[in-house]
């Protein structure tokens, strides 16, 4: 393993079979390790931005429909009693056509991720969702709340976020990292235009959990890994009640960043006993106010 700073600086093997030799594998092995940094769009919950838009036309004009209704009733019968329950069913009604179009954004949010003395780094942020966290060894997040200028831990819990190790993970083999059980993989290669190569892995978990993952290359180069997360529930009618997926978007590898953090995690990570990251290429402590760029 590459010496980084008199620190190991941990790579892919950590939860890839060191044993297999696979060219799939291969090709995932070598695209973490030879990843220094990234930068790209992280979506936990994804859903295609066709069937965004398609539903968000569908939503408005169910809603816009529902409302037109209710204008012509008050409209067409006067009172005041109609007035006022009307008015409060249109509020209602428009209350929640805004918290669905607010769902719609899927929480997506720009990742920028390092290795740095032996150190794996993942920031989450987002300027227009006033959103940022970083992400520490041993998946420990924590996230920064601008209005109150203050820190707090968010509880991970496997397969509902993107830790320290990215989407990679979800690539396993029978002595993965958080491997409890015996796993069934299987792993799939798949040639398309424009010189990519799509990677599919999947496994199962003692019969219930299934997880699918896509590792996309163009060019030999990592561009996305997407994962699906299934549930498979037998007294459903069809066998599966949950189906989540995880995606991200890869826009640049191994071009720095530099990311300005609060000065006050530091403080944070001293009344936690936490190792905070230390100042470097990619990381720049600022004095509050904070504001995102």
């Amino acid at each position: 393993m590459e010496e980084l700073n008199e620190k190991t600086t941990p790579i892919v093997g950590d939860f890839l079979d060191s044993k297999d030799k696979c060219r799939e594998t291969k090709m995932i092995r070598d695209a973490y390790n030879n990843m220094d940094c990234m930068s790209g769009i992280y979506t936990p919950h994804y859903f295609h931005i066709l069937g965004i838009i398609f539903f968000g036309i569908l939503t408005t004009c169910f809603f816009g429909f529902l409302i037109g209704v209710f204008i012509f009733l008050m409209i067409r019968y006067p009172g005041v009693g109609g007035y006022i329950g009307l008015s409060i069913a249109t509020v209602i009604v428009s209350f929640i056509w805004f918290c669905v179009m607010k769902n719609l954004n899927c929480g997506w949010r720009k990742v920028y991720f390092y290795k740095h003395n032996g150190k794996l780094v993942t920031i989450h942020y987002s300027k227009y969702l006033r959103y940022f966290g970083i992400c520490l060894d041993n998946d420990k997040f924590y996230q920064y709340n601008f209005r109150k200028k203050s820190w707090k831990e968010e509880r991970i819990k496997f397969g509902h976020f993107m830790g320290t190790y990215l989407l990679f993970p979800y690539y396993f083999s029978e002595n993965a990292k958080y491997n409890k059980g015996l796993y069934k993989v299987k792993n799939k290669m798949k040639y398309g235009s424009k010189d990519r190569l799509t990677i599919s892995s999947e496994r199962d978990y003692e019969k219930r959990w299934q997880y699918h993952s896509f590792f996309k290359f163009e060019k030999d180069n990592l561009i996305s890994i997407k994962c699906k997360r299934r549930y498979r529930c037998y007294t459903a009618p069809h066998g599966d009640s949950a189906i989540q997926f995880h995606y991200l978007r890869i826009k640049e590898i191994n071009k720095v960043n530099c990311i300005s953090v609060p000065k006050s995690f530091i403080d944070f990570c001293n009344e936690q006993e936490i190792e905070p990251p230390i100042e470097c290429e990619h990381l720049h402590y600022v004095e509050e106010p904070f504001s995102l760029n």
